[in-house]
């Protein structure tokens, strides 16, 4: 997979069936499960360096640990970005929410 494709399904997963699933069960466990607190805010803006660390700037080391097969640790690597996508995209989504029940 391509890092953007990645990236558009981390933000779809969070913005879609993410808060669908709180919606249905607005509890502090789902919120837990879906990475819709606080805490994941800033355990993954820190991870992330505030969205520094992201597919352009890890390109190259990404690049390289997929050239010394090493494609699995590349793919850890990719889930500080990724996760800090996705947690951007279930709060857009939950904002989105409120604006349009409002």
């Amino acid at each position: 997979h391509s890092c953007p494709t990645m990236i558009d399904q981390e933000e779809q997963r969070g913005a879609g069936w993410a808060l669908c699933f709180y919606q249905k069960h607005p509890t502090w466990e789902v919120r837990m499960m879906i990475q819709m607190t606080w805490l994941h805010r800033l355990l993954w803006g820190l991870l992330s360096l505030g969205g520094l660390l992201n597919e352009r700037s890890l390109r190259p080391l990404l690049q390289w640990l997929i050239d010394n097969g090493k494609s699995q640790l590349a793919l850890e690597v990719a889930r500080i970005f990724l996760n800090w996508y996705n947690v951007r995209g279930v709060y857009a989504a939950y904002k989105n929410l409120g604006v349009e029940g409002s």
